[in-house]
Parts: structure tokens; sequence; C-alpha cells
């Protein structure tokens, strides 16, 4: 699987997680281990059900009220910024028309893998770097992610990206700036990150906050995600 086509699967899963409840991915885990099908790992999304799971945890399920929980595909999540960002632009959400002309242009909606400004690489660090916001991984639970990735052979390079990110410290300085300053893409860092941190327990909310505060974004724009 490239990391593209997971990312997109990754997205969906949040969504239906979000809305249903993260019990039916850690389903997905047990159905994609136990499984004596060879395809199982490749059928409906379980894959990155399981992989999206792990990354989570297990300590809480997620509201159906935010929305984030429009975001089920990359498509998606560039058509959400956009809009967020056009509102920005013309000041409705507590942006500048100066702010906004410093800003490069939109890329075209309609093309689904340009549809947002950063790369799926890019957009998958800033999901694990949320995962991780509320402290659950300890070494325990990266022992479990280490063999539930081997089950579901994403490939050395995927695999290695994700544990690479997982054990890493990072600060919210470094993720804001994988934005480069473009509000745009700052939308995006936000969005991702609020479908997978949400604010179940104060650490999340911290870090929402503290990345809204790296990231520049007024309080307009943030409170409708």
């Amino acid at each position: 699987m490239d990391i593209n086509n997971l990312f997109d699967q990754l997205l969906k899963t949040g969504k239906d997680m979000a809305q249903k409840g993260q019990s039916m991915a850690q389903e997905q885990i047990s159905n994609v281990t136990n499984s004596n099908d060879p395809m199982a790992k490749l059928k409906s999304g379980a894959m990155a059900a399981g992989v999206l799971a792990l990354l989570l945890g297990t300590k809480r399920g997620r509201g159906a009220t935010s929305t984030a929980l429009k975001v089920g595909s990359v498509a998606a999540l560039g058509g959400l910024a956009y809009q967020m960002y056009q509102k920005w632009q013309s000041g409705q959400l507590g942006g500048t028309t100066a702010q906004a002309d410093a800003q490069p242009p939109l890329l075209p909606v309609q093309d689904e893998v340009q549809a947002t400004r950063l790369d799926a690489e890019t957009l998958l660090k800033v999901m694990i770097a949320a995962a991780k916001a509320d402290g659950h991984v300890d070494q325990a639970e990266l022992a479990t992610i280490r063999e539930q990735l081997k089950a579901y052979e994403l490939g050395a390079q995927l695999n290695d990206l994700i544990l690479t990110e997982m054990t890493k410290p990072t600060t919210v300085d470094e993720i804001a700036a994988l934005a480069n300053n473009d509000k745009a893409a700052a939308i995006e860092v936000y969005l991702v990150s609020k479908l997978v941190a949400g604010e179940a327990n104060e650490a999340e909310k911290a870090y929402l906050a503290q990345l809204q505060q790296a990231l520049g974004l007024p309080d307009a724009l943030v409170q409708g995600v």
C-alpha cells in the first residue's frame, strides 16, 4: 500500500470512528489479525482501521460533533480547508485582506491527488503527532504497534515512517512549521490534528490550543472545526 492510499483510508476510518465509536476499529484489528483469509488485510479498509486504532490507543472513543468529521478523504480535506481558507481570506473568520494577499494561490480542489497543500507523508506525520498528544504511547504499546504493523504488511517505508514518528520527540512548533507559514496548509494541519486528537482530555485540549497559536489561526476559525 502506498502512503497516499493509506492516508486516504486513515481519513475515512477516522471519520467512521468518530461517528460510530472506536470499538469499530478495534473489531477490525481483531478481524485482520485472526483471519485466515489472505485478502482480509485489503477488505473494507480493515488495515487502515487497525493502524488508526493503534495510533489512537484504546482509552477513549470519539464524539460526532466537529466539522473535522467531514474529512473522509484527501479530496474532502482539501475542499474543506479551501472553504475555510476562503472565509478567512475574506475576513469572515478573523483574517485580514493584507494577510490573505500574502498567501500563495490555492490548488484546484478538483484535482484529488493535489487537493491538499501538504503531501500525504507530511499529513501522516501531523496525524501521528496528534495521536501522541495525550501521552498514551508507552513502551508496551510501542511493542504492540510493532507487532501489528508487521501483520498489516504496509511495507518497510511506511512501517519505518510510522515507528520513527511514534518514537521521536516532536514539538508543537515543529508540527506547525510543516505548514511553512501558509494559512491554507495551516488549516489542513489543524483539521487533521483535531480529527485525531479531539478534545477528550486536558492534554489534547492543551495540544490543540498550542498548535492553533503556533499556526497563527484565529479563534473564530478553529471554533468551527
